[in-house]
């Protein structure tokens, strides 16, 4: 099998930077995971993935160091190591992003069902992969991956923009409340943008792109070097996101934050909020 990832000192420059940043990122999210109150979820499936995505992320940055110094001899037998452990990270990563849409929507299983059916694809390209060793196989991982992402980008904005919407129509009494505050709408579909690794998919696209040209240029390389970081920063964004209580996280019954409301009392002159807290008028 020809090479199709570069060993090179600029690649591993770009692996290095990316992982630091992946590094202190994931250092981060655990410190504020840790501190956060209230959880609405449990906590365990998020450290457990958040644990292992780094030891893959580090396996990988640790195979980048050793070939960029080392013989090509070498280096030749850990591309399949490099590419299998991207395609774990891959499968970590989309499997956490869906259950953040699990979530959302209020723990609905059938939500699932066409993200289990990409990570399983995944899954099949990889044990394919590793027994043929084809590098044709890698676009359709990339493709898989980037409709991923874009299908539970999209089901968790409608989700949060659906939501919004109804609760501000409730709250107010008309949809012509809803339309006089945008940022009740746009600041929580910009998070959510972030929380389903808008960034992430951005990547995964160019290294898609770049894919088809690995053979005349490094830049395939280059990006394949960062995506593991890149799978990591994304999933550490969230964490951080999740503990700062800035993210959207369904309870049992779906609900999402609605914006404060008053309700006039029954001529005693009080206002009561949506949340049941009593203000003097």
């Amino acid at each position: 099998m020809s090479m199709i990832i570069q060993a090179t000192p600029s690649t591993l420059l770009v692996h290095t930077v990316m992982y630091v940043a992946y590094f202190v990122l994931h250092c981060a999210s655990l410190f504020i995971f840790k501190r956060r109150k209230n959880r609405t979820s449990n906590p365990l499936p998020t450290i457990f993935a958040s644990m292992i995505l780094f030891a893959l992320i580090t396996a990988q940055w640790t195979l980048a160091i050793v070939d960029t110094f080392h013989s090509p001899s070498i280096y030749s037998g850990h591309e399949t190591g490099k590419i299998m452990l991207y395609i774990a990270q891959t499968v970590v990563g989309d499997g956490f992003f869906a259950y953040r849409l699990y979530l959302v929507w209020a723990r609905r299983w059938v939500i699932l069902i066409f993200p289990g059916l990409f990570i399983l694809s995944l899954l099949a390209l990889g044990a394919s992969y590793l027994i043929l060793r084809a590098a044709v196989i890698l676009f359709p991982v990339f493709m898989i991956t980037l409709m991923t992402n874009v299908t539970i980008t999209g089901l968790i904005t409608f989700k949060v923009w659906k939501t919004n919407k109804d609760s501000a129509a409730i709250f107010s009494g008309s949809p012509n409340y809803f339309r006089s505050k945008p940022m009740k709408l746009t600041r929580p579909i910009l998070l959510t943008l972030l929380e389903s690794a808008g960034l992430y998919t951005l990547g995964v696209l160019g290294t898609a792109i770049s894919s088809i040209f690995h053979s005349d240029t490094g830049i395939f390389s280059a990006f394949l070097s960062a995506m593991g970081p890149l799978i990591g920063i994304a999933f550490s964004l969230i964490i951080i996101l999740v503990g700062l209580g800035r993210t959207v996280e369904s309870s049992n019954h779906g609900a999402v934050p609605a914006p404060p409301v008053f309700f006039r009392g029954h001529g005693n002159g009080n206002r009561v909020r949506g949340g049941g807290d009593v203000e003097r008028s």
